[in-house]
């Protein structure tokens, strides 16, 4: 039974939205390290993203590849030079690696060198409410490791997005389908 429901008498109409409307952002999927939810026409779907399958492979030094069904769109992660990247793969000269769009947002994340370091690489959208004053605004950040380590991980207004999986000097390429969109958190 729904939580709001049992509580028994609600004195305003305001009160009952919102609860509801918390205990929907309570039960919202989120991303980990293994499975991505998605938003389409036909509801919501959960992709798995382990690194026993999927994504687009490559070694550091290979620099870009030279496989046709290599990822060339956005979020890409890759060696450029002898530097490791998340770039915008259409344009390594773009100084945006892409965009995401949360509602009517769309916050561009910036081409970002990253440590040589293996692990996960997550992209992070978040929202900072307004106070006082100061109006509310988007940020973006990455973060390399276990989701269970970014220092955003318990921040409610805060949305990972994996996007590769560096092992050894293997690439694995999640994120394979261009700008990212924010669907069921905070809009």
């Amino acid at each position: 039974m729904l939580k709001w429901l049992r509580t028994g008498a609600w004195p305003k109409l305001t009160d009952i939205l919102t609860a509801i409307r918390q205990e929907l952002q309570s039960v919202q999927p989120i991303d980990t390290a293994s499975i991505r939810w998605e938003k389409d026409a036909e509801g919501m779907r959960a992709y798995y993203t382990g690194r026993t399958g999927g994504g687009t492979t490559e070694t550091p030094e290979d620099g870009v590849g030279s496989s046709e069904a290599e990822y060339k769109g956005k979020f890409k992660v890759g060696m450029i030079g002898s530097k490791l990247y998340i770039y915008d793969g259409a344009n390594k000269e773009n100084i945006n690696a892409g965009t995401i769009i949360a509602g009517a947002a769309y916050v561009a994340f910036p081409k970002t060198e990253l440590s040589l370091v293996d692990g996960d690489i997550y992209v992070i959208l978040a929202w900072y409410p307004q106070v006082e004053s100061t109006p509310g605004y988007w940020d973006t950040s990455y973060h390399q490791g276990a989701v269970s380590t970014s220092p955003l991980v318990n921040n409610q207004r805060a949305a990972h997005f994996l996007i590769a999986t560096l092992v050894g000097n293997t690439i694995t390429q999640h994120h394979v389908s261009g700008d990212i969109y924010v669907t069921g958190r905070w809009l």
